[in-house]
């Protein structure tokens, strides 16, 4: 004989049969589902706090705040012009360096306006001067090509992000470099203040696409992150021999062996600084 269990029209009635599973809730609960087939109650956020994801599942988190005009500082270029003099770019005017004088193209729908630093040599693509120093975070994107990969004919180390001098190594920054020989050609991210640098190596590989390259430093400048289209790289972040010294926006390549023209495209650089002490 089959045994019956009563029902019980006060038990939660479970997922799988069109319920909550639930037995009560408070003012603000949110439903979401924590796991195949579970709800779980999300209770009400504290006062001015925002529903974000952290991946996986909903959570509350506190907004930053906006930071003013005094304290925010945003800069950057599409590469419309010829970078040689002065390019007017909505948010600043910004000069450019460089050893090879850029060949500017109309690029693509996705990449419109690209500067070339193809040359026999080598030649780098620097924002003015070594004006910039860690006030506060930074956040910096390249959104970069290189046509053809470094190789044992034509060998060449890339370097992208935030750097001073010119062609040759740094020694205040924070970057991703490439070259063949070296971590089987993968990427590194590197930092410098003022002796050796700090190389870590990623095991995300170089191709002949624009990626999107971008570094970011805390308002505290003790840690650099490394993300590539995204998604933060192997052995990111960095905390040692973070730069306390001047340096800014700028690609090169160093060229070791080759004389067929080599470099990197440009499409976009986008600096952006929350300054820690805004500007009186």
């Amino acid at each position: 004989m089959t045994t019956l269990t009563p029902f019980d029209s006060r038990d939660p009635v479970n997922e799988t049969k069109g319920g909550t599973n639930q037995s009560s809730f408070t003012s603000g609960d949110l439903l979401y589902a924590s796991a195949s087939n579970t709800l779980s109650k999300l209770s009400i956020g504290s006062s001015g706090q925002v529903l974000t994801s952290n991946g996986t599942i909903p959570a509350w988190a506190t907004p930053n705040a906006f930071p003013t005009n005094d304290q925010n500082l945003s800069v950057y270029c599409d590469f419309f012009n010829d970078p040689e003099g002065t390019l007017l770019q909505p948010f600043s005017y910004q000069s450019w360096t460089f050893t090879t004088d850029p060949a500017v193209t109309s690029g693509t729908a996705a990449n419109p306006g690209v500067a070339g630093t193809e040359t026999t040599g080598s030649n780098y693509l620097k924002m003015s001067a070594d004006h910039f120093s860690i006030a506060g975070s930074m956040i910096i994107d390249w959104v970069i090509k290189i046509p053809t990969l470094s190789n044992g004919t034509d060998r060449f180390t890339s370097r992208i992000g935030l750097m001073n001098g010119t062609t040759g190594a740094p020694t205040q920054g924070m970057w991703f470099e490439q070259v063949d020989n070296v971590n089987s050609g993968n990427w590194t991210i590197n930092t410098v203040n003022g002796g050796s640098p700090t190389t870590s190596n990623t095991n995300s590989t170089p191709d002949t696409n624009f990626n999107r390259y971008r570094i970011t430093v805390d308002s505290g400048g003790t840690t650099v992150r490394f993300y590539i289209n995204g998604v933060e790289v192997t052995n990111s972040p960095i905390t040692t021999t973070i730069p306390t010294g001047f340096f800014a926006p700028k690609i090169n390549f160093t060229r070791s062996a080759g004389t067929n023209s080599r470099g990197l495209q440009a499409d976009l650089m986008w600096l952006q600084v929350n300054l820690t002490n805004p500007r009186i």
